[in-house]
């Protein structure tokens, strides 16, 4: 499972808890920082699941 954190403009800002998991429930927590290691300001992020063939996208809000 991968999970991808885009801004508004579609530029990937950050890949939390890359990492392999086995299938079941799982927990990512997201500090707000991108790459380099910046706070984001607040606005809408799109975060996108991938797991093999299957694909997810949704939007989340990110208020200060």
């Amino acid at each position: 499972v991968t999970i991808r954190l885009y801004d508004a403009s579609d530029r990937e800002i950050r890949t939390p808890g890359n990492a392999p998991k086995p299938a079941g429930f799982h927990q990512i927590i997201w500090n707000g920082q991108d790459h380099a290691g910046k706070t984001v300001g607040s606005g809408v992020y799109l975060y996108a699941m991938t797991a093999g063939s299957f694909v997810e996208s949704k939007k989340m809000r990110m208020l200060k």
